[in-house]
């Protein structure tokens, strides 16, 4: 599990579904005993379910289901000086300039700038930090007793996050010139969803797919569509390994491709994505986002809720991939904001200063992306893609794909640049 996510484990695990150790099963019906489709196409919007599997028994509920420790013997003969590693064995670091590095620092409730010295010479001198004129709140403050949210870190990390995003971007259009089109992704996508509620994975997990899906994509534009499915089930594979306590089996992500694909193709898909990812999966996701701009504006579990569910939409609009997360994010708080009253204020008076400087976005940023993203939510009651839509109706969802607020005329506003009402 990343370690960015420990952030917000103690909100994160509350929106989870059920979590993964009590994964349900449902049973196989007769209609879909013996169906075979073909690899991407006739994927649909239904997950093929698994019933009397032995993997989904719970930890414990085996008799003597207890692991012991391996018993190894050291030798000492294995650890003489015969055995020692060669002096070239470990490459030294390679030198880094450090002449224009920056460290930003959160000091009591200002942020302060603090450039390192170029040479030796001025490394004697004292630097003297700069702070801004404006303080703000330390939303962190009240955390530092949970050693699980570091609170003393916590604007360093989501500094580094942020960092993160412009190291792992996501070209626009990036299926130009494919093979896949932009709607089969979005069906890929759409199924993507189902998985995750048929095996209660974690929303993490979810995320963390999408993104390694499109770029995969990108890195390596000469997929066949009739492979796209296999490349969707290995980064759930993928992603699953990177979140999950207790991950599904390989032969569960077999099975839920209707037999598709074989255990040795899903195996080599995941060799293949790894290996053109170079392993670097810490790309964050728009969820540890919204985690964080809740907190600051102090939302309404309402606000969070329909922001969630704005994201995973978003997830499914092919114009969206390029958006950042943190950006996706703030646009979809907005959003809500502006549809859902907070402290008798709505969405543009919240993005005061404030906000601007723990999510680093103007409200001049954020409206050309919520603008799309409105246009998405207004489609979406009409849309042939329903996962999304049918898991936020729920009322562990607070049925927040039913609100009324989301035909408002506010929306529509949005949805077509003006000021919302």
């Amino acid at each position: 599990m990343s370690w960015h996510v420990r952030i917000s484990e103690v909100q994160g695990n509350s929106e989870n579904l059920g979590g993964n150790v009590s994964r349900i099963k449902k049973t196989v019906t007769a209609n879909n005993v013996g169906l075979k489709r073909s690899a991407l196409g006739e994927i649909g919007n239904k997950v093929v379910s698994r019933s009397n599997s032995s993997l989904a028994t719970k930890p414990g509920a085996l008799k003597n289901d207890i692991v012991k420790p391996l018993q190894r013997t050291v030798s000492l003969r294995s650890v003489g000086t015969n055995n020692a590693p060669k002096a070239d064995f470990v490459k030294p670091l390679p030198k880094v300039n450090v002449t224009n590095r920056v460290k930003r620092t959160f000091s009591n409730t200002s942020v302060v700038s603090v450039c390192l010295p170029t040479n030796k010479a001025d490394a004697v001198k004292e630097v003297q930090p700069t702070t801004t004129k404006t303080d703000f709140e330390d939303v962190d403050k009240a955390d530092e007793s949970n050693p699980l949210l570091v609170a003393n870190y916590a604007f360093e990390i989501y500094e580094y996050l942020l960092s993160l995003e412009d190291k792992f971007p996501i070209r626009e259009n990036f299926l130009e010139g494919q093979q896949v089109a932009p709607r089969m992704r979005t069906v890929l996508v759409d199924w993507l969803v189902d998985v995750q509620l048929q095996y209660h994975l974690l929303q993490e997990t979810l995320y963390l797919a999408v993104s390694i899906l499109d770029r995969y994509l990108q890195a390596v534009p000469t997929v066949p569509k009739k492979y796209l499915q296999l490349v969707g089930v290995a980064a759930m594979f993928v992603a699953s390994k990177y979140e999950e306590v207790y991950m599904p089996d390989i032969s569960d992500f077999v099975f839920i491709t209707d037999s598709a694909y074989t255990k040795q193709q899903l195996l080599g898909m995941e060799t293949k994505i790894v290996k053109a990812l170079d392993f670097q999966f810490s790309r964050p996701i728009s969820l540890t986002f919204l985690r964080r701009y809740s907190k600051v504006v102090e939302a309404h579990p309402m606000h969070h809720c329909l922001s969630k569910y704005f994201l995973e939409l978003a997830m499914l609009e092919y114009s969206l991939c390029h958006v950042k997360p943190s950006l996706t994010a703030a646009a979809a708080l907005y959003i809500s904001l502006c549809l859902y009253e907070l402290n008798d204020k709505k969405g543009p008076d919240h993005w005061d200063a404030k906000m601007v400087h723990y999510s680093s976005y103007t409200l001049d940023d954020i409206k050309p992306v919520a603008q799309t993203l409105a246009t998405v939510i207004e489609k979406a009651p009409t849309s042939k893609f329903e996962a999304v839509r049918k898991k936020y109706s729920t009322s562990k969802m607070m049925k927040a794909s039913l609100r009324q607020e989301l035909s408002s005329d506010t929306l529509k506003c949005i949805a077509r640049g003006l000021s919302p009402l």
